[in-house]
This record gives C-alpha cells, sequence and structure tokens, in this order.
C-alpha cells in the first residue's frame, strides 16, 4: 500500500491534517469516512479543530460528521465480530487459571518459572500469558511455529511447546463456556474477508508511526479504501514504508534524524543517555549557557540523573512543567516499596531495583529487561533478591513499628546522600519530600 499524502511538519499537525482532510471533500460530507489516529485525544483534537474549521467556512449545511477510531477500535469498526460471544476479562483470566491447572507444576516451573501451587503466582502468570499471547496475536506469530523451529535451543522450543499446549487449553475452556477469545474472533474474521465497511467507506489513516503486522493485514484487505497522511521531511524522502509507519531502519544510519540539522545516538538505560547527552554538548564547540540549553525527556527516568549530573557542576535545573511532590523521588520510592510488598513480582521488584535514590548499577535495568525478555519471570531470581533493600523482608505489626520501619528505610536510603536543596529543581525537590514524609510519620508516631 502506498497511497500517501503528505503534510508539513513546520506548522502545526492538527491544523495541517484539517487542510489535508478538506482538501479531500471540500463540502465537508464525511459521512463515509473514518479518521484514524492513535489515540483517542489525538481524535478529539482532530474534531475540535475540524468543527471549528467548518465554522470558518460555513460548511455546516453540507457537514457530515465522520467516525472516528483508534488503533485499537478499528478492528471493530472494519471486521464482523459477533461481540455477543466475546469473553470478558474476568472468563479469560478463570480460562486462564483452568489451563495452568491442566499442566505439571514441575514443567511450569522449569520453562516459566513460576510455581502455580501458589495461588497469588498462578493469578499473575495468568494476566501475563493474556497479554503474551494478544501480543504474539498482534504480529500475526504462531506460538506452534516457534516450538517447532528447529534454529531455537531444546529449552527455548519446550517453553513454546508448553505455551501452546496452554493456550490451546485455554481456548477449550472458552469453546466450553460458549465464549470466543477477542484476537482468535478478530483473526477468523480478517482470514475470511469478513468486512462490514460499504464499497464507498473511505478509511484515513493520520499520522501514525507504528502499527502491528494484524493491522497492517487488515488495511491491506481494505485495499484503495485506505488512504494515509504522514508527515513529510524533504532531507528523508524514504522515512516511511508504504503503511506510512516509520521505517526504523532509516534512522539507525548515522545523521538521519527528522530534523535535518539534529545527530541521533542510542543508549540502552537512562543513566547512558544523560551521559550520551552530556558528551555531545562537550563535543560542540560553540560554548552554552544553562540558558540555551533545553532536554526533551521522552522516557522521565533520565530526569532524576539529568539533575544529578548537572548538579555536580553546579547547573541548576528547572523542569519546563514542574512537578507534584508525590512524584518525587523519595515518596516514588516508598510507593515502589509499597507495590513490591503488596504484589512481589518481577515488574516490581525491577522498577524498585532500578530507583536513581538506590544508586543501581548503570547496567543493571538493561539486565533486568533481558532477563524478562528471555524468561518470561513472574518473580525475581535470587541473584536480584539479594539486590532488594532489606525493608522488603521487615514484617511490622500495628502503625508505630510500620512508621519506625519506614523511618529507617530512609534514613538507610538518604543518610549517606548530601542533599542541599539549592543545588538544582531535583534537590530540592527531594528536600522537600523528605521533609513533608518525616512530618507525616511524626505525627503518625504521637498518634
Amino acid at each position: 500500500m502506498s497511497n500517501i499524502s503528505y503534510i508539513s511538519p513546520q506548522s502545526a499537525t492538527v491544523k495541517e491534517l484539517t487542510v489535508s482532510i478538506l482538501n479531500k471533500n471540500d463540502l465537508a460530507e464525511f459521512g463515509n469516512y473514518i479518521f484514524v489516529s492513535s489515540s483517542s485525544r489525538s481524535n478529539r483534537l482532530l474534531e475540535q479543530e475540524l468543527l471549528l474549521e467548518i465554522d470558518a467556512r460555513g460548511l455546516w449545511s453540507s457537514f457530515q460528521a465522520p467516525q472516528y477510531a483508534t488503533l485499537g477500535s478499528l478492528p471493530q469498526s472494519v471486521l464482523n465480530i459477533a461481540t455477543e460471544q466475546l469473553a470478558s476479562s474476568a472468563a479469560c483470566q478463570l480460562a486462564w487459571i483452568n489451563a495452568l491447572g491442566q499442566c505439571a507444576p514441575r514443567d511450569v516451573l522449569q520453562h516459566l518459572g513460576v510455581d502455580i501451587k501458589s495461588r497469588s503466582e498462578t493469578l499473575l502468570l495468568a494476566q501475563q500469558l493474556a497479554n503474551f499471547f494478544s501480543q504474539l496475536a498482534a504480529e500475526q506469530i504462531d506460538c506452534g511455529n516457534l516450538a517447532a523451529d528447529n534454529t531455537l535451543g531444546e529449552n527455548e522450543q519446550a517453553k513454546f511447546s508448553l505455551l501452546q499446549q496452554i493456550h490451546s487449553d485455554y481456548l477449550s475452556y472458552l469453546t466450553a463456556a460458549n465464549l470466543q477469545d477477542k484476537d482468535q474472533t478478530r483473526q477468523a474474521a480478517l482470514d475470511s474477508g469478513d468486512l462490514v465497511i460499504g464499497e464507498h467507506t473511505k478509511i484515513v489513516v493520520l499520522c501514525v508511526p507504528e502499527m502491528s503486522n494484524f493491522l497492517r493485514k487488515l488495511l491491506a484487505a481494505c485495499g484503495s479504501q485506505v488512504e494515509f497522511i504522514q508527515l513529510q521531511f524533504a532531507h528523508l524522502p524514504h522515512a516511511f514504508d508504504d503503511f506510512a509507519c516509520v521505517d526504523c531502519d532509516v534512522f539507525t544510519t548515522p545523521g538521519n534524524t527528522l530534523l535535518s540539522d539534529a545527530n541521533i545516538n542510542f543508549s540502552v538505560n537512562p543513566q547512558e543517555m544523560v551521559s550520551s547527552a552530556l558528551l555531545m554538548l562537550n563535543d560542540n564547540k560553540q560554548q552554552h549557557t544553562p540558558e540555551d540549553v533545553t532536554f526533551s525527556l521522552l522516557e522521565k527516568q533520565c530526569a532524576p540523573f539529568l539533575s544529578q549530573s548537572l548538579g555536580d557542576f553546579g547547573v541548576n535545573v528547572r523542569s519546563a512543567v514542574g512537578g507534584e511532590l508525590e512524584n518525587s523521588l523519595p515518596v516514588l520510592l516508598l510507593k515502589q516499596l509499597q507495590a513490591y510488598l503488596d504484589t512481589p513480582s518481577f515488574d516490581n521488584g525491577a522498577a524498585l531495583l532500578v530507583h536513581p535514590d538506590l544508586r543501581p548499577n548503570p547496567k543493571l535495568k538493561a539486565e533486568l529487561d533481558k532477563y524478562r525478555q528471555e524468561k518470561y519471570p513472574q518473580l525475581l531470581p535470587e541473584l536480584y533478591l539479594a539486590k532488594l533493600p532489606d525493608a522488603v523482608n521487615i514484617k511490622s505489626n500495628g502503625l508505630a513499628a510500620a512508621v519506625i520501619a519506614t523511618r529507617d528505610f530512609l534514613l538507610e536510603v538518604y543518610g549517606e546522600i548530601d542533599i542541599n536543596p539549592e543545588q538544582n529543581e531535583e534537590s530540592h525537590r527531594r528536600a522537600k519530600s523528605l521533609e513533608t514524609v518525616a512530618s507525616t510519620l511524626n505525627e503518625r508516631c504521637q498518634t
């Protein structure tokens, strides 16, 4: 597919999209149009701008309202799916749990690292399996093919074989209850070409940077009824593929960025991103004052590392949007500790381990991400359990004991950190946060 029209990136995207859309139908007769974007918020902004433009052009007499869809909701608008038999989330979870009950616990422990004799671990695994198979369905990957892939090691093949059997049992439980899995139902409708859109329906995909293989196949089935609108970058004529999605391979070539005078570097974790950015500034022959430099952080985990690194040079970092006290590092640390104590899952443990104030090894996040991708763990292995703060093992009875345990934990973490509230914004927020937490703990001790 390559029915792509382009808009300029120099102006407001929503405004440019509105003009481009009206160029396709200058009477605003959009009754047979489906506008597709990445999020509901994008659709709301587009709808608002479109109505304002229609009002400005005096097109109310001919205007016909379009349908708006996101990538997630588009299949419901295009495919003939009987929703009354789709299993609810609760029914799916129960089916996964029953399917796991058919497995030998030793096999699950060996290949998936989970002891399903524990009810809580079974529930966690059921949710993770649901997410895993939804991702496979989205990318059109058959778990059975993975199990039969001789290029994989025996352990990997055995793991995928077990996963395939669990999935088969899960579907059997749904069938016995006269229910259908959403992903399976969508796939069946797509494979049979069971579309419900009229022959005059137009699907316009608006500045979508990426989409799953399932959606690509769905749009391909709609053929010439699909159009794309995307940003145009003159210096990158091949930045998008046939579905107007970003061709990532283009940007792995040195010098290829959306901005013609920008550079791109890749890092494996937030701390390395910050270090790379500072090195780039240092290598630049021009001298910059702090007021001349702006860091745009797509990964919020970079913020504390950036603030700390610049603070070492006496540079104060000011956030353009400010920050709530509840999102400060000490409060976030307590939240992550509480999350792990409530549900000691791998994800909660990993989030706690890489908290900046615990001063983790820069490579730890990459290690945990790799372990998650390779092992699909539910719990932290012994290697990482040993790295958790001692507070996760403290058993406290009553409010007073809990307050003391919390205070001791914060003293252990922050007692050796030099916190100067005048140093930078992050230090200021950390100091104010600890002051507030300490005051709250003192109040609880006195009650």
